[in-house]
């Protein structure tokens, strides 16, 4: 499920059986970390928490932060210094030294009062909109948190190779539309879970029951050349963040051949789609292909970590 959605769902769980809970939000990073601005945990007096602001090294510790906002019902802002020296706390802005040895300072806001924040959340994700919330922190300062609605993954084939991509791409927190045009092999629909929706189309119709935005990902791989071909035809000029064809580099060319398009295609088509992992079964080019769209939506070229000059986040 979708972080925000998790969080979502959680909330509504905790005020269900009346119990209180905060927000828990990065608002700034310096140096080295595992989450980014913008990441969020949500923690109940119970202690119970959904969402992640760290790898785990941090947590124990907001929790314990959180449960004494939400008690004395007052905000915390708090910084977290994962350098291995040690560091006294300053007692304006409570700075508590982790030696991580990750050479970052992250600060966190801790928020007792979440409702009107994870109201925004809700409406970005039910508006498939792109918003901002703007939250006044303790110390007179303000954070702008970016709010985004779940990454919409169209797949247009339902065939074995499908089901992986469907399932990995549930993990990472997008919402998944499954379109079925009865092509080679198709499988059970029950066999794609959760995915937000599975429709039943012809190939020259399904614009008509899907609305495919400009931060859409879609993958075309119904293993039927007409169906690939009616498909790539009504989406090529749509604004799409990324359109992944599945099969050889022949077959696309032939594909863009028969729709009078030059090799290069669409500025965010890519063929063969995926990442170079040596991938050759369901699962694994499920994981090259997500890999590749995530690479692309990020702005990223999707190599080695290793090979990369300066921090892993630009």
């Amino acid at each position: 499920m979708n972080e925000n959605r998790l969080l979502l769902e959680f909330y509504k769980e905790a005020r269900r059986s009346d119990t209180s809970a905060a927000l828990v939000t990065v608002t700034r990073v310096t140096g080295s970390s595992y989450r980014r601005p913008g990441a969020k945990m949500l923690v109940t007096a119970k202690g119970n928490i959904a969402g992640s602001v760290s790898g785990g090294c941090l947590e124990r510790d907001i929790v314990r932060r959180a449960l004494l906002a939400i008690e004395q019902s007052e905000p915390a802002l708090v910084r977290y210094d994962t350098h291995s020296d040690n560091q006294e706390d300053e007692p304006a802005f409570p700075v508590t030294t982790i030696a991580l040895g990750c050479e970052g300072i992250v600060d966190i806001f801790i928020n007792p009062w979440p409702e009107k924040h994870l109201a925004a959340i809700e409406a970005a994700c039910a508006n498939k909109k792109k918003t901002e919330y703007v939250i006044y922190l303790p110390d007179g300062s303000v954070y702008r948190d970016y709010l985004a609605p779940p990454v919409s993954l169209f797949i247009f084939g339902a065939g074995p190779d499908a089901v992986p991509m469907a399932r990995v791409a549930r993990e990472i927190g997008w919402e998944i539309t499954v379109v079925d045009f009865r092509s080679s092999l198709p499988v059970s629909r029950r066999l794609f879970g959760e995915v937000e929706r599975y429709l039943l189309s012809s190939p020259d119709q399904f614009l008509t029951q899907v609305e495919i935005g400009p931060d859409s990902i879609l993958f075309i791989m119904t293993h039927n050349f007409h169906h690939d071909l009616a498909v790539l035809r009504q989406v090529i000029d749509l604004p799409a963040g990324y359109i992944g064809l599945l099969g050889p580099r022949s077959r696309s060319e032939k594909l863009l051949s028969e729709l009078k398009r030059k090799a290069s295609g669409s500025k965010a088509l890519s063929f063969p789609m995926g990442l170079d992992i040596g991938g050759d079964n369901p699962q694994t080019v499920a994981l090259s292909a997500l890999a590749e769209a995530v690479a692309v939506i990020n702005g990223k070229e999707g190599g080695f970590l290793a090979h990369r000059k300066g921090p892993i986040h630009g």
